[in-house]
């Protein structure tokens, strides 16, 4: 369980200008995580500025309840780490971990875990280079109605000067680097409806 803040600037990419980055960079290998995204039928996290998932690797599961700090680019992150088994177990019932710290938080907000469903899922394949800056990540995500996006993003431990790296990064490499909207939003706008 861990209950950490998260500081991160991130920018829309197109798949063309993901080589030059990837070429500049010491990017580790690529891997996939699949995030399911649960809320209340009425959407009460989503109106409190939060986000849930349970986000399945290879070799294991996570369920993370992403809180806002009130300032634009912190959020704090509260997870509890799970087995895979757990993970796909958890999301075939349609449910979350009770008992972890994330139960805890939503307990404090009066959201029982009964109350939640799983309303989108989407599929990040994910490469990270160690900068001393923090980790700087390029991301491909695939939705439910077959849309692919990209994006770059910088978890930093200064904000000033990670700003600077993304300026450097628009002009070195001809980015626009326009905010996007977290995955959350993005997933949901691409779920089929029915």
């Amino acid at each position: 369980m861990s209950n950490e803040p998260e500081k991160e600037l991130k920018g829309h990419l197109t798949a063309e200008q993901l080589a030059p980055l990837q070429q500049n960079f010491p990017f580790a290998q690529a891997f996939s995580q699949t995030n399911t995204y649960y809320d209340t039928i009425d959407f009460a996290l989503k109106a409190k500025d939060m986000g849930l998932r349970i986000r399945q690797f290879s070799d294991y599961a996570e369920q993370t309840l992403k809180v806002p700090t009130g300032h634009p680019h912190d959020l704090r992150e509260i997870t509890d780490r799970l087995t895979s088994t757990q993970g796909a177990s958890l999301i075939s019932q349609h449910t979350i971990m009770a008992g972890g710290d994330v139960d805890a938080y939503l307990q404090q907000l009066n959201i029982p875990i009964s109350a939640l469903i799983p309303f989108a899922t989407a599929t990040t394949v994910r490469q990270i280079a160690v900068i001393p800056l923090g980790n700087l990540e390029l991301d491909q995500t695939s939705y439910a109605d077959g849309f692919v996006d990209y994006d770059v993003e910088l978890e930093y431990h200064n904000q000033t000067d990670a700003e600077q790296f993304f300026d450097t990064l628009k002009q070195r490499f001809g980015l626009d680097l326009t905010p996007v909207p977290n995955k959350v939003a993005r997933a949901l706008a691409h779920t089929p409806k029915v």
